[in-house]
């Protein structure tokens, strides 16, 4: 691992060997306006198929909501356990406009709403949404320029 933020759940990492993946463009500018078709890609359940299932996802951008100290899309569709890491891009050109990067889960929210600590959260059954969260391109190239790669 090159580097990694906890706060933003991103981490950069080197690939070797004979297939190095084709550079992707990173969107710049304002954030992704509400209503914007987006689309994400990733291997769900990864260790219920063989080989991998890879899929592709399409939906809008729903809202853009502030979790922590970091901002984050809101997408209406469904981030299937395993997806999350994948690029979040524009529906009609393909450029990256996030990384996706989790789901909400009303029943463990609740619960830590509640006074449950995140051990215990964790321990209840996941509670699926079609709701997912991505965190926008503007905190990868963050990422990329503190571990001193031109953004």
């Amino acid at each position: 691992m090159l580097a990694a933020d906890r706060a933003t759940d991103l981490a950069l990492l080197e690939t070797r060997g004979p297939r190095v993946p084709p550079a992707v463009k990173l969107h710049r500018g304002e954030p992704v306006a509400i209503g914007r078709e987006v689309a994400f890609l990733g291997f769900p359940y990864s260790d219920c198929f063989t080989p991998p299932l890879a899929m592709a996802t399409r939906g809008i951008v729903g809202n853009r909501y502030r979790l922590g100290d970091v901002d984050r899309y809101v997408i209406d569709a469904l981030c299937a356990e395993g997806m999350s890491g994948g690029p979040l891009f524009l529906a009609e050109n393909g450029v990256v406009v996030g990384q996706v990067g989790s789901r909400f889960d009303p029943g463990r929210t609740r619960a830590r709403l509640r006074g449950a600590s995140a051990e215990e959260a964790d321990r209840l059954p996941p509670d699926r949404t079609p709701i997912s969260f991505a965190t926008p391109a503007a905190e990868v190239r963050s990422l990329l320029a503190r571990a001193g790669f031109p953004t």
